[in-house]
């Protein structure tokens, strides 16, 4: 991908930009064996459109050495780099996801945790924002809010459902939707795979 449009690009200000953002990510140090001198800002994958890349996913800062043997350890180099990546992914989803679990146990209660819609984005973002979008975990806490919250219905429904209740009798007493009650009607083994997922991720 060496061409002129590319040679010109790396001296754009954008480029620089991001160059600069994946260094202070990368502490300054080659990802590779820990050099900080000698730094190249390199592309793990290409973009359509150059000046899109995502520092986190796209890039990485290697020595100018690294880089060499790199060059010629491409493929394989992407695909370790990628289970690096989506490993510390997971862990950081992990951990937002106990996050929330301890807020919605403790100080969450105040703003009616149990009796608000925590499906609705816009009652998340009210309740859970003003926490979470300061911290590095922001990233997808909304989706996560509604997980756990979607999981707690799960739990009541299958609970009722082990006690004998139908689905017409579930819906009344909770107010939860018919779509949901009856989804785990149908499919209980489903809703119980769910929490057992959850379960482990609590126990890690």
């Amino acid at each position: 991908m060496v061409d002129q449009t590319y040679i010109d690009y790396l001296k754009s200000p954008r480029w620089q930009e991001l160059r600069s953002q994946r260094l202070k990510i990368d502490g300054y140090k080659c990802q590779r064996c820990g050099r900080p001198f000698d730094l190249q800002v390199h592309h793990l994958y290409y973009p359509i459109d150059l000046g899109t890349e995502d520092p986190y996913r796209d890039l990485i800062t290697l020595c100018d050495y690294c880089h060499e043997i790199i060059e010629h350890q491409k493929k394989e180099f992407r695909e370790e780099a990628h289970k690096v990546r989506m490993k510390k992914a997971e862990n950081d989803k992990i951990l937002l996801y106990k996050t929330i679990r301890q807020m919605a146990c403790n100080d969450l209660s105040a703003v009616g945790i149990g009796t608000k819609d925590y499906c609705n984005i816009d009652t998340i973002k009210a309740d859970f924002g003003p926490i979470l979008e300061g911290c590095d975990l922001s990233l997808g806490y909304v989706s996560r809010v509604q997980d756990y919250f979607r999981n707690r219905r799960y739990q009541t429904i299958l609970r009722m459902m082990e006690i004998g209740y139908t689905p017409k009798e579930v819906i009344e007493r909770t107010k939860f939707s018919y779509n949901m009650v009856h989804k785990v009607f149908n499919k209980p083994e489903t809703a119980r795979t769910i929490l057992k997922r959850e379960k482990e991720i609590f126990e890690q």
